[in-house]
């Protein structure tokens, strides 16, 4: 050893000790962060050149009977950029403003902000960017992708189809019921920052594979539609009416051709509507039916052979007293079939049908017909009306009620009475739904005719269809007359319920017409709430919107036309009733 060293020989060895501790700390914490961190701190590094995004598959598409796009999916686009990164803020402001003819100004001051995402357009269209891709990239502004619903036929049918939300969600009609059916899947796209910092895309191979939506063929047609919609407005203008709704159905199929409520709105715009446009009232609103509820107690008497078609009663001259209570007529009718109390619509005879049948029956067949539950048509929100049990009824309660008081109807259960008449005297199940189609993963679904029940023999309703063409011949519906074309229907001019009891100027004008009456075709049922005094008769405002609906689709109904419509023909029809009659009486039979 030489001198030096022995002199500074404990400095040397507390240097070395210090140099030592030093590396095994760095060492160990080297191994800590590598091995123990290693997770956590890889995300860290990741999330300074990567970022994630949510994507969706397409939203599927909803189409009309006639393969007609009621909905679009549009492309929009955001444009955003990371002021971390190099970038001109001049240059970027002057070429914005000059594409989107705004102050370059303005986008100068938010390229001031520090953000790694600034976005600096929404819901930009393709035509507005086309041509000008390469230029966006070079200024190293970035381009997101989404799509947005657009629904080309604006407030036609609204309240079926529905609307997205700012989230893409569905909010009523089919768009909520099938929202899950409709949306695509989700997967997570990554955004990877290259070697100049500019942000690229990639999926990685054990992300979940993007799928769209199914798309859903509705039975609605939107011709019909159009016909139905415009008719109810026009109604609504010229009598100043508060709203009005109504339906066309197939009577043996259940397929809702169209449905209606106006007031409607604009799904592509549906915040700048009331609230109360978006009820489908079809389906939600409930009111007293009136007189086009007779035809369930007629049905129970005939069925139940405790009247005949031509046996008479006395209608006092417009005034009876019965339980404590006087009924009226709007008309002094004296001795009238039963024929023709359906045709005049006699609330006395109803009442001296009812009070001989007996409330049993009253309460039987309208429960048989499907009045006091939903009809489980696939639309959200629908209301069951309301038909009291038969322990809360009182003595007055059966004639009451046969005359279409003290219960509550939606429009689209009086429709699925009248199809009953129409088809023969089955119950069946409305749809608006024909079927569901999507990719290879996913089957294709149709939806077919589903029966309830038998409700009547079809020698009643047949006979409760012969009544119903008088209505329009020799009865209180005089103005659904069209020449060459025989309609069946019954009107109905019912007084609104308040919570002063009924109303002396405010009703509800109905109409449930049938069309043709020797095989039937179309139901149409429209009720106008509300219409100005004079007009409230619903021979004055309900029945005209019928006979209207109905010659403005025979305007239509050539043979190709008829074709394209792809509706069953009579002969369809028949087969299919027989059809349904075999099933209805396997399932009594095996008493279900």
């Amino acid at each position: 050893m030489n001198s030096l060293y022995c002199k500074y020989r404990n400095r040397i060895g507390a240097v070395t000790i210090v140099l030592l501790f030093l590396f095994i700390v760095l060492s160990g914490r080297l191994i800590y962060v590598q091995i123990f961190m290693h997770e956590e701190y890889a995300e860290l590094a990741k999330s300074l050149y990567k970022r994630e995004k949510n994507i969706n598959g397409s939203r599927g598409v909803i189409f009309d009977r006639n393969g007609i796009p009621l909905t679009k999916n549009l492309t929009h686009h955001s444009l955003w950029v990371d002021t971390e990164e190099t970038i001109d803020c001049k240059e970027i402001s002057q070429f914005l403003s000059d594409i989107f003819d705004k102050p370059a100004r303005s986008y100068f001051q938010k390229l001031q902000k520090s953000s790694r995402y600034l976005v600096l357009e929404k819901n930009v269209l393709d035509p507005q960017i086309a041509g000008i891709t390469q230029r966006l990239k070079d200024l190293n502004i970035h381009m997101e992708s989404h799509s947005k619903r657009y629904y080309p036929y604006s407030d036609l049918a609204a309240q079926v189809i529905g609307y997205t939300d700012t989230d893409e969600q569905g909010s009523i009609g089919v768009e909520c019921q099938y929202n899950s059916v409709l949306s695509g899947n989700q997967a997570v796209q990554d955004m990877v920052r290259n070697s100049r910092g500019q942000l690229s895309t990639d999926i990685y191979e054990d992300r979940p594979v993007i799928s769209n939506g199914l798309d859903i063929t509705l039975t609605l047609d939107i011709t019909y539609q159009a016909i139905l919609q415009d008719e109810l407005q026009q109604a609504c203008i010229s009598t100043n009416a508060k709203g009005a709704n109504g339906l066309i159905i197939n009577p043996f199929t259940g397929e809702i051709l169209a449905m209606a409520t106006y007031p409607s709105f604009d799904p592509n715009n549906y915040s700048s509507f009331p609230a109360e446009t978006y009820l489908n009232q079809v389906i939600s609103m409930v009111y007293e039916p009136g007189s086009t509820f007779k035809i369930v107690t007629i049905s129970a008497g005939l069925e139940n052979n405790l009247i005949s078609p031509w046996q008479t009663y006395d209608c006092e001259n417009g005034e009876y007293h019965l339980f404590n209570r006087t009924f009226h007529d709007h008309e002094k009718y004296e001795i009238l079939t039963v024929s023709e109390i359906l045709m005049h619509s006699s609330n006395i005879g109803m009442v001296k049908i009812a009070t001989d049948i007996g409330s049993e029956f009253v309460f039987k067949y309208s429960t048989q017909f499907g009045f006091g539950e939903p009809t489980g048509i696939q639309l959200p929100h629908e209301n069951g009306g309301i038909l009291r049990g038969y322990q809360e009824w009182t003595r007055s309660s059966g004639p009451t009620i046969a005359m279409g008081q003290e219960l509550a109807v939606t429009t689209l259960q009086t429709a699925m009475s009248y199809c009953a008449i129409s088809n023969g005297g089955y119950l069946i199940m409305p749809t608006i739904i024909r079927k569901i189609t999507g990719n290879n993963q996913v089957p294709d679904y149709r939806f077919y005719p589903q029966p309830i029940r038998r409700v009547i023999a079809k020698d009643t309703a047949d006979d409760i269809m012969t009544m119903l063409r008088g209505v329009i011949l020799e009865g209180t519906a005089d103005k659904a007359r069209l020449p060459g074309f025989p309609i069946a229907g019954k009107t109905s001019t019912a007084q609104k319920y308040t919570e002063n009891g009924y109303s002396k100027s405010e009703f509800i004008s109905a109409f449930a017409g049938v069309f043709p009456i020797d095989n039937p075709e179309f139901v149409c049922v429209v009720a106008v709430d509300s219409p100005k005094y004079g007009y409230h008769w619903g021979n004055e405002t309900a029945v005209p919107v019928v006979r209207k609906v109905f010659e403005r689709i025979i305007g239509f109904s050539d043979r190709d036309y008829i074709r394209t419509l792809d509706l069953p023909t009579v002969e369809d029809t028949k087969l299919q009733i027989q059809h349904l009659s075999l099933q209805s009486d396997s399932i009594e039979r095996s008493g279900g």
